[in-house]
């Protein structure tokens, strides 16, 4: 070997020494590496981010918790409205029935019958109504009424013992229907018989002007 391959030789040993001195160790390389020094930040951001869902999140519940609360109370707000309404509903319709009881007048009467076919019958009642054919007066039934009790046109509710209920007009007179008696008219003697004479309850439904 010669004196100058010995130089070339000792000068990059020397620079493999030099560069080893200098090259940083493994745990220096690790310490300063990219993802070691992103930890920390990394830590923080979640942190952050983490605080910021529990956030929006209390928001969230609170903002539910008081549009529950306010839909309760507007649903409370309607059901009481509805409850008044229907109590002053009840209340009007009890005022009414009060006053419709109040102009309603009954009696307790005795009710005879007869019919239109008889000898000295004309079969027209005293308010003109012509009953030959038929013992109706637009649906009504027709009795003969004592006027000074019952005004002639009256409408009248005839209730039976029984429990037969039927409207009626007043619409005749008769020599012997005085005070509280009336006579009903029925379709033949026959019937006027069998009914004979009975206590009958008779409401005025609707006051009669006379004729």
């Amino acid at each position: 070997m010669t004196i100058l391959k010995r130089i070339l030789l000792a000068l990059l040993l020397a620079l493999t020494l030099f560069i080893n001195a200098h090259k940083p160790s493994d745990h220096e390389h690790l310490a300063e590496s990219p993802t070691e020094r992103l930890v920390p930040y990394v830590s923080g951001y979640d942190a952050i981010y983490t605080q910021y869902l529990g956030n929006v999140r209390q928001q969230a519940e609170t903002a539910r918790r008081v549009k529950r609360k306010q839909a309760l109370e507007e649903a409370q707000k309607l059901y009481d409205a509805k409850i008044a309404e229907e109590q002053r509903k009840v209340m009007q319709q009890k005022r009414i029935s009060r006053s419709n009881n109040v102009k309603l007048t009954q009696f307790t009467m005795i009710a005879t019958h007869y019919t239109a076919r008889c000898d000295g019958c004309s079969g027209i009642t005293a308010t003109g109504i012509d009953v030959t054919r038929t013992i109706y007066e637009n649906g009504l039934r027709v009795i003969a009424v004592d006027p000074r009790v019952i005004p002639l046109g009256s409408i009248v509710r005839v209730e039976y013992a029984d429990g037969t209920t039927f409207k009626a007009i007043a619409g005749d007179v008769g020599g012997a229907i005085k005070n509280r008696r009336i006579d009903v008219l029925v379709a033949s003697e026959n019937e006027a018989y069998r009914l004979g004479k009975q206590s009958v309850t008779v409401t005025i439904l609707k006051n009669g002007k006379g004729r």
